[in-house]
C-alpha cells in the first residue's frame, strides 16, 4: 500500500505471529516492535527505533511515537494501530523532520495474549520510484488529453467532452455542434519553410481559435493540421456564422520567420442528429462536411445537416449497389445505330451501357456513370464495357460484316496506363480486326486526364489500327486545339447544335463550320441527336454524311438491335 491513505487490513505476516524479536537475518532496513494493549506502550528494537527516530531503551507511550511522524500521517497511523487488535494492517507513514521525506512502511497484527506485533521497513527508495512512475503516468495522461505543441485538448479529450455533453442532453436545434477546420496548404508551408515554421503556424492557429472561443466552447487539435471546436447550446444559424468567422481567422496570413504563410482553410459543420448521436458519429459527420469543403477547394463552410446526411446515405447505398452490379454482371450493353444519311443504311453502332437494377429497372448512363467515375469505378466499368463491347462487335460482324462498333472511353481509362494493352488483348481475344472498333472520347474526358497523357494514349491506340472519334465536338473550350492535336478519325457534332440546324442560324453556322473543318482535315463527320425530318434535311443540305438519333432508332438491347439490323439493307 502506498501513499498517505487509509490503512487496509492484511493477513498477519508470518514474522508477526511470534513475540520473539526480529531474527538476526532480517534485512538491515527492517525493525520490529511490540504494542502492549494493556499498558498502551510500544517497545521498539534498535532497527525499528532507528527507522522512526525513537529511543529503543524503554517502552514509549503512543503519543510520543506519533509525535515522531509527519503531522499529516499521525492520525493515519493511530487509526491503523487501534484497529490492529482485530486484524492485521499495513500503512505507509513519513518521519517528521526537514529535507526529503523518509517513508516507513508499518505492518501490525494482533496476538492472542493482548499484544500487537509489528515490523517497520524503510520504503523511501520504493516510494521515490512509485512517485516517479506516477509523475510519468500523469504526464502521459496530460499528453494524451492535451497537445504538447499547441496546448489544446486532443481528440481523446474532445470525445470525452462530447460524451459528457451529449449525455446531459441539451435541448434545442443545434444544441451540440462540432466545427472542424483544416489548414489546406500546411504541407506546402512545411516543405518550403521547414517544420519549425509549420509548428509556428499550428501554434498561432490554435491561439486564433482559442481567442474566438466563448464560454462553454472546447477548442481541440484533431489532426496534423485539423482543429475542432465544440459549441454547446448555440442555434444552428449562429453556429454556422461562428464557423465562418473561425475559417476567416485561420485564412489570414501567419507571420513566419520574418515573412508570411497563407494556408487556405476548409471547414465542416455537423449538428447532433437527435438522441442517437454519439461523439464519434458527430466528429465523423463534421469530417465528412470538411471533405466536401476541401473537394470544392476550401474557402467555404460546408454543413452536414439531415438533408445532406440523407443524400450522402443514398449515395453510399448507390455506391454499394454499383459495386455489386459490377460483381454480379447487372450491366448490359444497348446499341444505337449510326446510318449513312443519304441512303439510310446502317454503317455502325454505338454501344451504350445500361444497368439492370433489380429494384428500379433499366437505368440510363446518366443515372450511374457520373457516380461511378466520382467513386473511382470509372476505369473498372470502362474495362468491362471494352471487354463486352469487343465480344458484341465480334458477333455483330457475322450479321453485318464491316459494321463499325463505337465504345466510349472515360477520363479514368485515358489516365490508366493499362488501356492500350487492354484494348489489344480484347481485340486478340475476339479475333477482331482493329478497324471495326472506334473508341470515342469527349473533350471533358481529355481535359480531366491531362492533354499530353491523353494524346500519348490515343496515339498508341491509333498504332493498333483502332479508329478514334471526338465526341460532343464544339461543347468545350479548346475544340480546335484538340482537333489539331489528337489523332482522331471522326468528329461527332453535339446534339445541342443539331437541335437548331433547321431553324437557328447560329447553330446552323456552327454545324456547317464543323463539317467544313473536318473535311479540310480529312476527318469523317457524324451528327448526334437527329430526331426529326427537318434535322435530317438540314444536315444533308450541309453535306453531313453520317448520323444517329431517335429519327432512325433509339438505343435498344443487342438482341433487338440484331433484328433491326437484319431488316436493313
Amino acid at each position: 500500500m502506498v501513499g498517505a491513505h487509509p490503512h487496509r487490513p492484511i493477513a498477519a505476516p508470518a514474522a508477526l505471529t511470534s513475540a520473539r524479536p526480529c531474527p538476526d537475518t532480517a534485512p538491515a532496513a527492517t525493525g520490529c516492535w511490540t504494542w502492549d494493549l494493556r499498558t498502551r506502550r510500544v517497545r521498539f528494537d534498535t532497527r525499528a527505533a532507528r527507522l522512526l527516530g525513537l529511543p529503543a531503551s524503554q517502552p514509549l507511550p503512543l503519543r510520543e511515537v506519533l509525535a515522531a511522524l509527519h503531522r499529516s500521517d499521525r492520525r493515519l497511523l493511530e487509526a491503523a494501530l487501534r484497529s490492529a487488535d482485530k486484524a492485521g494492517v499495513e500503512v505507509d507513514v513519513r518521519r517528521a523532520g526537514p529535507g526529503a521525506p523518509r517513508w516507513v512502511r508499518v505492518y501490525a497484527a494482533p496476538t492472542d495474549d493482548g499484544l500487537v506485533l509489528g515490523c517497520a521497513q524503510d520504503v523511501t527508495g520504493l516510494r521515490r520510484i512509485i512517485d516517479e512512475l506516477r509523475a510519468r503516468e500523469a504526464r502521459l495522461v496530460r499528453l494524451s488529453l492535451h497537445d504538447e505543441l499547441t496546448g489544446l485538448p486532443t481528440r481523446a479529450f474532445l470525445l470525452e467532452h462530447l460524451a459528457r455533453t451529449l449525455a446531459e442532453g441539451p435541448e434545442g436545434a443545434g444544441a451540440v455542434t462540432v466545427v472542424v477546420l483544416e489548414l489546406l496548404r500546411f504541407g506546402e508551408v512545411c516543405e518550403h519553410l521547414g517544420h519549425e515554421a509549420g509548428d509556428e503556424v499550428l501554434h498561432a492557429a490554435g491561439r486564433r481559435l482559442a481567442s474566438l472561443a466563448e464560454r462553454g466552447d472546447v477548442v481541440a487539435r484533431l489532426g496534423v493540421a485539423e482543429f475542432a471546436v465544440v459549441l454547446t447550446g448555440v442555434p444552428a444559424v449562429a453556429a454556422v456564422a461562428r464557423a465562418g468567422r473561425m475559417a476567416r481567422a485561420l485564412g489570414r496570413p501567419f507571420a513566419v520567420d520574418g515573412g508570411e504563410a497563407v494556408c487556405g482553410v476548409a471547414a465542416g459543420v455537423a449538428f447532433a442528429a437527435g438522441p442517437g448521436a454519439t461523439p464519434r458519429t458527430l466528429v465523423r459527420d463534421a469530417l465528412t462536411a470538411l471533405a466536401r469543403s476541401r473537394a470544392g477547394g476550401g474557402g467555404r463552410v460546408e454543413v452536414l445537416d439531415d438533408e445532406v446526411r440523407e443524400r450522402l446515405a443514398r449515395r453510399a447505398s448507390a455506391a454499394a449497389e454499383l459495386d455489386r452490379a459490377l460483381r454480379r454482371d447487372e450491366l448490359v450493353l444497348w446499341a444505337q445505330p449510326e446510318v449513312d444519311l443519304a441512303s439510310g443504311s446502317p454503317v455502325g453502332c454505338e454501344l451504350l451501357v445500361r444497368w439492370r437494377h433489380p429494384g428500379r429497372g433499366v437505368l440510363a448512363p446518366a443515372e450511374f456513370v457520373p457516380l461511378a467515375e466520382e467513386l473511382g469505378l470509372g476505369a473498372r466499368m470502362g474495362a468491362w464495357v471494352l471487354d463486352r463491347g469487343c465480344q458484341a462487335a465480334g458477333y455483330l460482324q457475322s450479321v453485318r460484316p464491316g459494321l463499325v462498333v463505337r465504345l466510349n472511353l472515360s477520363a479514368a481509362q485515358l489516365a490508366d496506363d493499362r488501356l492500350v494493352a487492354q484494348v489489344d488483348a480484347a481485340l486478340r481475344r475476339e479475333g477482331l480486326a482493329a478497324g471495326v472498333l472506334c473508341l470515342e472520347v469527349t473533350e471533358t474526358a481529355v481535359a480531366a486526364a491531362d492533354l499530353d497523357r491523353a494524346t500519348r494514349q490515343l496515339c498508341a491506340l491509333k498504332e493498333l489500327g483502332v479508329q478514334l472519334a471526338i465526341d460532343d465536338f464544339g461543347t468545350g473550350f479548346s475544340s480546335m486545339t484538340l482537333l489539331r492535336r489528337l489523332p482522331v478519325d471522326v468528329v461527332k457534332i453535339d446534339r445541342s447544335f443539331v437541335a437548331g440546324v433547321a431553324d437557328d442560324p447560329e447553330d446552323r453556322a456552327i454545324v456547317r463550320a464543323s463539317i467544313e473543318l473536318a473535311a479540310a482535315l480529312g476527318k469523317e463527320v457524324t451528327a448526334e441527336g437527329i430526331e426529326t425530318a427537318d434535322h435530317l434535311a438540314g444536315l444533308l443540305e450541309l453535306g453531313c454524311g453520317r448520323g444517329q438519333g431517335y429519327w432512325f432508332a433509339r438505343p435498344q438491347p443487342l438482341e433487338v438491335f440484331e433484328d433491326w439490323l437484319r431488316h436493313r439493307r
